[in-house]
């Protein structure tokens, strides 16, 4: 039974054991499960061989055809060699193609799964803690001391200086959602690159506030389809001070960018084209996946639609301002259903 909790996921990620064949990445912080998720693809990746040794499966597809999963990790790669296989979890459920290969590990593939919040009861998280050649880890949102390493390790790799106390006021500015946190930081380090070190003034002139991460990170979830993160950012997001009506109306905004980047792409626009105004500057490839994601799920109809219920939630909270809290969350569950919905 391997059950990584998430303080000592990076630990366990540095050096993963030998027996290990299959790691289920899964939590409510979306931006770090997909950072470990990927960061074990890429390990296990063959270089180089990439195209032939490696493989991203949907959940969704694992669901309509049981076997796929099976063709996959049973295969030999092309140029000898393990094959890493990267299950990316949808809405529906593809436990039975999982536990099939759980039941019976392939020799030479790694299986990866990429998923969102997860009960301990739920088949798919209890499967592989069970298993002793498969691993769960945790993604929960950053504490001050995750934030603490993560700064250090960010600007030394980067050929930068910072002192304790500049780190410490970073961290002060950051929220707890790795995506965001990531991007902010990689901002940071391109500002003050030339500089050799970062100091005060960089955090003063160009790092967002904890309460605006906190709004995108509410935004992010929402229009991701993310029910259990949305409710937790949302929450958060108040717990910093935003008022409910000034979240709807990033949120609406969001609804309309989105919506032009949407119609300029079906109009045969360049991803970086359509989505300038969503990747606002360096915002690192974190932000980068974050808006293809949303882009992929949502048509302009529906986006339409979405814009339509936000204004309505924005005028209810003016009306009704001692519900305002619980209209901006029953707003923000409308969005991420609609993320899910057909059509």
């Amino acid at each position: 039974m391997v059950a990584i909790k998430n303080s000592e996921a990076d630990r366990f990620l540095e050096t993963p054991p030998n027996h290990i064949f299959g790691y289920l990445v899964y939590g409510t912080d979306t931006g770090l499960i997909h950072e470990r998720a990927t960061g074990l693809f890429k390990r296990f990746s063959r270089s180089g061989d990439e195209a032939f040794n490696s493989v991203r499966l949907s959940g969704d597809d694992l669901a309509s055809d049981q076997s796929l999963l099976a063709d996959e990790v049973y295969s030999a790669g092309l140029f000898g060699g393990k094959r890493a296989v990267l299950i990316e979890a949808g809405s529906k459920n593809f436990f039975p193609s999982v536990e099939k290969i759980l039941a019976d590990p392939p020799v030479d593939c790694i299986l990866i799964v990429e998923a969102g919040s997860l009960r301990k009861d739920s088949p798919l998280r209890s499967s592989f803690e069970r298993s002793r050649v498969a691993a769960s880890i945790e993604c929960y949102p950053d504490s001050v001391s995750d934030l603490q390493r993560l700064v250090k390790s960010e600007v030394i790799l980067a050929g930068l200086t910072i002192a304790d106390d500049v780190a410490a006021e970073l961290v002060s500015h950051l929220g707890s959602d790795r995506a965001a946190t990531r991007s902010e930081i990689e901002k940071l380090i391109l500002y003050a690159h030339d500089n050799g070190r970062i100091e005060f003034r960089h955090i003063d002139e160009i790092v967002a506030d904890a309460s605006s991460l906190a709004i995108d990170a509410a935004i992010s979830s929402a229009f991701l389809g993310d029910r259990v993160s949305v409710t937790e950012t949302t929450i958060r997001a108040f717990e910093m001070g935003n008022d409910p009506g000034v979240l709807l109306g990033f949120a609406f905004r969001h609804a309309i960018t989105l919506h032009r980047a949407r119609i300029a792409l079906d109009s045969g626009a360049t991803f970086d084209s359509a989505t300038a105004q969503l990747v606002r500057g360096n915002r690192g490839s974190a932000m980068r996946k974050s808006v293809s994601d949303q882009i992929g799920l949502w048509t302009h109809a529906r986006l339409l639609k979405i814009i339509d219920g936000l204004g309505e939630a924005i005028r209810r909270c003016r009306r009704e301002s001692r519900i305002d809290q619980l209209i901006a969350i029953r707003a923000m569950w409308s969005v991420s259903q609609g993320a899910k919905s057909k059509g």
